[in-house]
Protein backbone atom coordinates (compact mmCIF):
# COMPACT_ATOMS: atom_id res chain seq x y z
CA UNK A 1 0.00 0.00 0.00
CA UNK A 2 1.29 3.47 -0.92
CA UNK A 3 1.21 5.71 1.78
CA UNK A 4 0.43 9.31 0.60
CA UNK A 5 0.69 13.12 2.64
CA UNK A 6 -2.35 15.26 2.44
CA UNK A 7 -1.22 18.93 2.51
CA UNK A 8 -4.15 21.58 2.89
CA UNK A 9 -4.38 24.71 1.47
CA UNK A 10 -3.09 27.59 2.90
CA UNK A 11 -6.15 29.07 4.59
CA UNK A 12 -7.77 29.26 8.15
CA UNK A 13 -8.81 25.74 9.39
CA UNK A 14 -11.95 24.77 11.31
CA UNK A 15 -12.20 21.84 13.47
CA UNK A 16 -15.38 20.44 14.69
CA UNK A 17 -16.25 17.47 16.88
CA UNK A 18 -18.57 14.99 16.06
CA UNK A 19 -20.22 13.79 19.86
CA UNK A 20 -21.74 16.54 22.09
CA UNK A 21 -20.78 19.21 19.65
CA UNK A 22 -22.59 18.51 16.27
CA UNK A 23 -25.05 15.43 17.54
CA UNK A 24 -25.74 13.82 20.74
CA UNK A 25 -27.76 11.29 22.00
CA UNK A 26 -31.91 12.05 22.52
CA UNK A 27 -32.69 11.49 26.14
CA UNK A 28 -36.07 12.76 26.18
CA UNK A 29 -38.86 14.47 24.80
CA UNK A 30 -39.71 16.32 27.66
CA UNK A 31 -36.04 17.19 27.56
CA UNK A 32 -36.22 18.51 24.47
CA UNK A 33 -39.96 20.45 24.45
CA UNK A 34 -38.23 23.93 25.22
CA UNK A 35 -35.29 23.09 22.07
CA UNK A 36 -35.84 25.87 19.12
CA UNK A 37 -32.19 25.51 17.70
CA UNK A 38 -32.27 21.55 17.13
CA UNK A 39 -33.50 19.09 15.04
CA UNK A 40 -33.15 14.66 15.56
CA UNK A 41 -31.73 11.98 13.15
CA UNK A 42 -31.58 8.30 13.21
CA UNK A 43 -27.87 7.64 12.96
CA UNK A 44 -27.18 3.38 13.01
CA UNK A 45 -30.61 3.12 15.03
CA UNK A 46 -30.28 5.87 17.36
CA UNK A 47 -32.17 8.95 17.73
CA UNK A 48 -29.29 11.79 17.50
CA UNK A 49 -30.56 15.40 18.55
CA UNK A 50 -28.89 17.57 15.86
CA UNK A 51 -26.83 21.16 17.16
CA UNK A 52 -28.40 23.46 14.06
CA UNK A 53 -26.89 26.56 15.57
CA UNK A 54 -22.88 24.67 15.03
CA UNK A 55 -24.27 22.91 11.83
CA UNK A 56 -24.80 26.76 10.56
CA UNK A 57 -21.39 27.73 11.61
CA UNK A 58 -19.57 25.22 10.06
CA UNK A 59 -21.54 25.52 6.83
CA UNK A 60 -20.92 28.91 7.06
CA UNK A 61 -16.74 28.70 7.79
CA UNK A 62 -16.92 26.82 4.79
CA UNK A 63 -18.24 29.17 2.60
CA UNK A 64 -16.02 32.03 3.85
CA UNK A 65 -13.11 29.41 2.53
CA UNK A 66 -11.78 27.82 5.62
CA UNK A 67 -10.82 24.31 5.71
CA UNK A 68 -13.58 22.70 7.78
CA UNK A 69 -12.07 19.33 9.65
CA UNK A 70 -14.66 16.88 11.43
CA UNK A 71 -13.12 14.31 13.66
CA UNK A 72 -14.30 12.40 16.87
CA UNK A 73 -12.79 9.74 19.67
CA UNK A 74 -15.17 7.59 18.11
CA UNK A 75 -12.96 7.07 15.05
CA UNK A 76 -13.05 8.41 11.35
CA UNK A 77 -15.56 6.05 10.34
CA UNK A 78 -18.20 7.42 12.95
CA UNK A 79 -17.24 11.18 11.75
CA UNK A 80 -17.70 10.23 7.88
CA UNK A 81 -21.11 8.11 8.98
CA UNK A 82 -22.41 11.29 11.07
CA UNK A 83 -21.11 13.76 8.34
CA UNK A 84 -23.05 12.07 5.65
CA UNK A 85 -26.33 11.23 7.96
CA UNK A 86 -26.42 15.22 7.78
CA UNK A 87 -25.78 15.92 4.52
CA UNK A 88 -22.45 17.94 4.80
CA UNK A 89 -19.86 16.27 2.61
CA UNK A 90 -20.18 19.25 0.25
CA UNK A 91 -19.40 21.72 3.37
CA UNK A 92 -16.57 19.19 4.93
CA UNK A 93 -12.89 18.87 3.24
CA UNK A 94 -11.16 16.25 6.28
CA UNK A 95 -12.83 13.68 8.23
CA UNK A 96 -10.37 12.25 10.69
CA UNK A 97 -9.89 10.15 14.46
CA UNK A 98 -9.71 13.11 17.49
CA UNK A 99 -5.88 13.08 17.99
CA UNK A 100 -5.13 11.27 21.31
CA UNK A 101 -2.13 13.29 21.43
CA UNK A 102 -0.11 16.26 20.03
CA UNK A 103 3.19 17.40 20.43
CA UNK A 104 4.09 21.10 19.87
CA UNK A 105 5.86 23.69 21.69
CA UNK A 106 2.92 25.45 22.87
CA UNK A 107 -0.08 24.27 25.71
CA UNK A 108 -3.65 24.17 24.59
CA UNK A 109 -4.29 27.18 26.15
CA UNK A 110 -1.73 29.23 23.74
CA UNK A 111 -2.86 27.76 20.61
CA UNK A 112 -6.43 28.29 21.48
CA UNK A 113 -8.31 30.42 24.09
CA UNK A 114 -11.69 29.87 25.76
CA UNK A 115 -13.78 31.74 22.93
CA UNK A 116 -12.61 29.04 20.83
CA UNK A 117 -14.00 26.52 22.70
CA UNK A 118 -17.57 25.56 22.50
CA UNK A 119 -19.19 23.69 25.71
CA UNK A 120 -21.74 21.30 24.03
CA UNK A 121 -24.84 22.60 25.33
CA UNK A 122 -27.76 22.27 23.10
Amino acid sequence: MTRVMVVTLERPHMYFDVDGTLVRPFKSFEEESEATDTDFIIINNTMMKVNLKVIEDLKMCRTRGHTVVVWSQGGSSWACTVVQALNLEEFVDIVIAKPSWYVDDKTPGTILDDSRYYDGNF
